[in-house]
């Protein structure tokens, strides 16, 4: 009977060291699966973010070098260059306010969003209209990365597609968030441009909702500004 107890008692030993072992591989398989959906992340980001600033800064450089060598006074360039370098700075805060373990509260991605919105469109006539009121609590660190990156690839839009005078941006916070960002710039020809899936980064902004759970809608024609809006549960 003590033998068959022993045996009894090594076999569920043995069980529950192959299960702890088991849950052990799991959790790491997660673990490397949530690190690497990170790394894609924070790669599309860094891409998104640093990436195009840093390449029109090496664009103005070298610009402005030629000018030194012709003897010309690059005065306008090197202030684009000061210019480009601050907006890289900024862009730069907002990857790693979106990498911290804590975004923050609802409340205060609202006023992020706005204080993006009012910062990037210095310079250019502009609105910043908020409606309603954010949800108490905290915001769930993806959506607030999502959300942020897709409010500065439609102001970007404007900014360097649409020789927009002047954009409008509203934030409706209800059930829902629905941001909206109007140009009254020279707009495009929808039917063309759908067939090309990243034109004015339209496939960022589709992805950036999709993983949000939200829908996005884009509506332009030649002459006629664009319109660019964001619809997203909010969770």
């Amino acid at each position: 009977r003590q033998q068959r107890l022993l045996a009894i008692a090594v076999a569920a030993t043995s069980v529950s060291i192959l299960a702890a072992g088991a849950a052990v591989v799991v959790q790491r398989v997660r673990q490397r699966g949530a690190q690497e959906a990170f790394r894609r992340r924070l790669a599309r980001d860094l891409h998104d973010e640093i990436g195009a600033s840093l390449s029109h800064l090496a664009m103005q450089s070298d610009l402005a070098r030629e000018q030194l060598a012709r003897d010309d006074r690059p005065d306008a360039r090197l202030a684009g260059l000061s210019a480009s370098a601050r907006a890289t700075l900024d862009d730069m805060r907002d990857v790693i306010w979106l990498l911290t373990p804590r975004t923050g509260t609802w409340v205060e991605l609202a006023h992020r969003l706005e204080s993006i919105a009012r910062r990037m469109l210095d310079g250019i006539g502009h609105d910043v209209v908020v409606h309603g009121r954010p949800p108490e609590g905290l915001a769930a660190n993806d959506g607030a990365r999502e959300v942020v990156g897709f409010l500065k690839e439609a102001l970007a839009n404007a900014l360097r597609h649409a020789d927009a005078t002047r954009v409008r941006v509203v934030f409706e916070w209800g059930d829902r968030l629905v941001i909206r960002v109007e140009d009254n710039g020279r707009g495009f020809d929808m039917p063309a441009v759908a067939r090309e899936e990243d034109h004015y980064g339209l496939g960022n902004l589709a992805r950036r909702a999709a993983a949000l759970g939200g829908i996005s809608a884009v509506e332009s024609a030649p002459g006629r500004g664009t319109r660019v809006r964001l619809v997203a549960p909010l969770k």
